[in-house]
């Protein structure tokens, strides 16, 4: 998949061997899940709040609109 993405598989297999970026990436993404109660994907945030029920576009788009407009 990554290659179908233009990442080279060396670059992706480097990547996934750095252990200690892969706890990283996993610490925060658990710290993240933990601060906004992160309960599905995807789940957005706006200005540090989660939004409840934006799993499309039209959900979400009225939200983003309001935020930009403040």
């Amino acid at each position: 998949l990554v290659v179908q993405k233009g990442m080279p598989l060396a670059k992706a297999t480097a990547c996934l061997a750095d252990t200690k970026a892969v706890d990283l990436v996993a610490q925060r993404a658990g710290a993240a899940n933990k601060a906004y109660a992160v309960n599905s994907t995807p789940t957005f945030l706006i200005n540090g709040v989660a939004q409840a029920n934006t799993f499309t576009w039209a959900a979400l788009e009225p939200l983003v609109r309001a935020a930009v407009a403040k």
